[in-house]
């Protein structure tokens, strides 16, 4: 099911909130300057609109080479930020985890694709490893359209977490990667992408907006970039659990670790061969793997295909039994509890 922001949020006008209930959002960009910003390639392409409080990124005249803004800082790893995007022609994108480089085209990494194309918002939500391997996420045009907002005039939001080794991207509120439910998979909603599989994104890294090589025309505008932070004691105020407030399927990072807050009964001692300790037989019902968690404490589970797909993950699990959507094919899945300093692994045959 899509996930809708509650009405309190949507009145206030989402993209520029600093603050969703007890979570805390710190700006990264200011508005009217490029302070904590710096230039790679032409800089003409781009200026700031102080009236829209946006980075523009512009073109009407001549196709553009490739050109980048990218943070000053490069260490960022695991974490939650949330910009906005309005696209009106070419193709562009928001980079995280990226190396600045003199290439041709500036930079190496993973980027949150932004591409207009026929007079739509195409591939949105989509997760590009550049310059290689290439899609490592991508959505249809159907399911662009099913997310996007119109018209082109309109800012699209985007949540992105990196939270190890996984990356959940929400755009406008539909888990476009990291869906859980059966149904908006069907509808082209993608599993959280596990980036221990790319070349690219093996190292912290800085943020970049990027505007693509031979557009024209090229029109694009990013704000209200932000960093969610805030989390320490559970008991704490500013602690507010395991999501994104509103959004259950994309986890909320708030330390550069990929940690949030609370202890956890799992031990560091704990290995694999205690598995059956937390994790009961499963079974089978119907399309669905029935999967006991017999003690409550992880930070998260995680059930995955052998080859890493991720099928289901849920942050901070309790003692129950989850039902998780999968092949009817007999499989062999890995269910893995992770704790901030245990992993605990069953891997589970289904006939």
């Amino acid at each position: 099911m899509r996930n809708i922001l509650p009405k309190s949020l949507l009145l206030l006008g989402f993209p520029v909130a600093l603050s969703l209930g007890t979570t805390n959002w710190k700006p990264l960009f200011n508005g009217t300057t490029f302070a904590g910003w710096h230039f790679a390639g032409d800089q003409t392409y781009w200026t700031i609109d102080a009236a829209d409080s946006a980075i523009v990124g512009y073109s009407a005249t001549v196709a553009t080479p490739y050109t980048m803004v990218f943070s000053d800082s490069a260490t960022w790893d695991q974490f939650t930020v949330k910009y906005s995007y309005r696209l009106k022609a070419g193709c562009s994108g928001f980079f995280f985890r990226a190396v600045e480089n003199n290439t041709a085209e500036r930079v190496a990494g993973v980027q949150v694709e932004a591409k207009f194309a026929s007079g739509k918002q195409s591939e949105v939500g989509s997760l590009y490893d550049h310059p290689s391997p290439g899609w490592v996420v991508q959505h249809s045009q159907t399911y662009s359209d099913r997310i996007a907002r119109t018209p082109s005039t309109v800012y699209q939001d985007v949540i992105l977490t990196v939270k190890r080794p996984y990356v959940y991207v929400n755009v406008n509120g539909y888990q476009a990667v990291g869906e859980t439910d059966l149904t908006e998979l069907n509808l082209g909603g993608k599993a959280a992408w596990n980036y221990t599989s790319s070349p690219i994104i093996v190292n912290p890294g800085k943020f970049g907006l990027q505007i693509h090589a031979g557009q024209l025309p090229m029109d694009v505008r990013f704000k209200n970039i932000a960093l969610l932070e805030g989390c320490g004691d559970s008991t704490s105020a500013r602690y507010d659990g395991k999501f994104v407030p509103g959004l259950t399927k994309q986890p909320a990072v708030y330390k550069d670790n990929g940690t949030c807050a609370g202890g956890s009964p799992i031990s560091s001692s704990e290995s694999n061969h205690d598995a059956s300790r937390y994790i009961g037989a499963a079974t089978r019902s119907g399309n669905e793997l029935v999967l006991p968690v017999l003690q409550a404490g992880a930070r998260q589970l995680e059930v995955s295909s052998l080859r890493g797909q991720v099928l289901f993950s849920v942050l901070n699990p309790v003692a129950k039994e989850y039902r998780i959507p999968v092949s009817a094919a007999p499989a062999v899945y890995v269910a893995r509890l992770q704790t901030g300093s245990a992993s605990v692994v069953r891997k589970i045959a289904v006939p």
